[in-house]
Parts: structure tokens; sequence; C-alpha cells
């Protein structure tokens, strides 16, 4: 690697390991950045942290979890944190000054304070879904968890018992927050006699299947096969994608219902075998 650690460094730091015409050279060539007066980068350095650094801060929040490999809500904005005393914020940004309880990293608050931001900053469900994926990926504990949450004001505050390690996907965390919320029993990754694991098993009849990638002719075949698999089980399945998980979770609550009346059904949300309209006529 280049820089070692890798991150920002000042000048000073550089010199200490390079000459200064292997330095300038390096700058020269766009091997190194120059990210504002005195401090140095890597170019390989993610785009984000360096126009956070760039605004006069570090990553912060959703931006500061993606970097994690924490799921991302689909809030395309940068997330920065300012030291309110020391920094002054430069260019467009969502800025956040909350106080810190671990040591800023070279490019980002710490996991536990990114994950309090996040609490802090994000809707309900969007912040549940960035827990559910920091627990799966076994970043925090559950414990750690609640404690996280004890130190997020009472507006923002939530239930951990919300909260669900074994979910795969933030889409899929939506949509099972979202069937809670409704009032129904809802468990994740269950494995049935003859289907496989699926996403959600829904008062133990209607299966739900969350898919946040692009649809594939191969992947497609299989997803059917598993629906049908299913169906000859006695239940009913219900398919939503990206868009319905985290636009209109409202209509994949309405066609979960509509399945649980029915004894045997199959409801696509969105995909190439259904649309929202059908499934408003049907619900």
């Amino acid at each position: 690697m280049l820089l070692d650690p890798p991150g920002v460094h000042t000048r000073p730091e550089l010199r200490a390991h390079l000459s200064r015409r292997r330095l300038d050279r390096l700058i020269a060539d766009g091997e190194i950045i120059v990210l504002r007066r005195g401090l140095y980068a890597a170019a390989s350095l993610p785009s984000a942290a360096q126009q956070a650094i760039r605004a006069g801060g570090v990553l912060g929040c959703i931006s500061a979890a993606e970097s994690f490999g924490l799921w991302r809500p689909p809030d395309p904005r940068l997330h920065v944190h300012f030291d309110r005393a020391r920094s002054r914020a430069r260019g467009p940004a969502v800025r956040h000054w909350w106080p810190l309880t671990e040591p800023v990293e070279p490019v980002r608050t710490g996991l536990i304070d990114t994950l309090v931001h996040v609490v802090r900053c994000q809707p309900r469900r969007f912040a549940v879904a960035v827990l559910d994926s920091a627990l799966h990926a076994g970043l925090v504990s559950v414990r750690e968890v609640e404690h996280l949450l004890e130190r997020v004001p009472a507006r923002h505050r939530f239930a951990a018992a919300l909260l669900d390690p074994r979910a795969e996907s933030g889409v899929e965390s939506l949509v099972r927050l979202a069937l809670v919320d409704a009032g129904l029993h809802c468990v994740s990754q269950v494995a049935l006699p003859g289907v496989g694991r699926v996403d959600l098993l829904v008062e133990g009849r209607v299966v739900v299947e969350v898919d946040g990638r692009l649809w594939h002719a191969d992947q497609q075949h299989r997803d059917y096969a598993r629906d049908l698999a299913a169906q000859a089980s006695g239940r009913a399945v219900v398919r939503a994608d990206y868009r319905h998980a985290v636009d209109h979770v409202e209509l994949v609550v309405r066609a979960v219902r509509g399945a649980l009346r029915r004894p045997r059904a199959v409801v696509l949300v969105g995909g190439r075998a259904g649309t929202s309209a059908g499934l408003a006529r049907e619900s």
C-alpha cells in the first residue's frame, strides 16, 4: 500500500517516509492527492471520504455506515461529522456535530458513534435496517446496540426488540418492520421443507421474498420454482422488489393481508410479472 496507515496524512508525516523528490513526484503523478492545505491521502481514498475531509470533517452517519459495509438508506447526500470547536464547514453536506464517545478514525467516525448518529438522523425504519445490517455482519452485539440506543434522545429511540440480526438485507428489514407494525407475526430467514430458506414467513402461512437485485432469467426461474414449491405446501407467496420495499411498503402489507385471506395465492409486487396498480386492484 502506498500510504501506511491509509487515511489522511500531513506533509511532515509523509516526509518521515518519503524523500521530498519522491513525494513531489507522487503528487505530480496523482498517486497522492492534496485534500486541503497540509492534508494528503492516497488517490485510492474513496470519493466520499475525500469530499468529507475537503469539507472540513470526516464521514459521519449513513456515509460512515456505508464505509463500514452497512446497508445504505436511499439518501444520496454526503453526511459529514464536524468538530464544532475546530472545524469550519465547507461545501454542501448534511452536517452533524453530535457528541462522540470514540476516537475519530482517519476518515470517519467510530462504528458506535456512527450508529448512534444514524438513529438520531434517519427515519426509524431506515435506522432499524442499518442496525440490522450491523448485527448481521457481526460488527456489534445485541448488548452494544441496547447500550447505544440508550444514548439516543427519547424522541428518536425505539425498542431493541424491533431488530433482527437474521435479516440479510436492508430492504428485508424494511418489509419486516412494516409487517410487524401492522400487527402481523413475522419470522426472518425460515427454512421450509421442500422449499428452502425464505426471507420472511408471516403468520406461518405467507412467504414474503424481498428482492433488491435486478432480475436475471436464471435467478427468476429459481425464484418461481421456489414459489411453486411453497404453493404446493399450502403457503401463499408475496414477492416484493427494492422500489416497493423503500417507497411503497404499504402495498406489500396489503398484499400479505390479502394473501392471508386466501388459502393459496401468488402476488408479485414489482418485477416482471406484476405491477403495483394490479396489486391495488387485487387488494
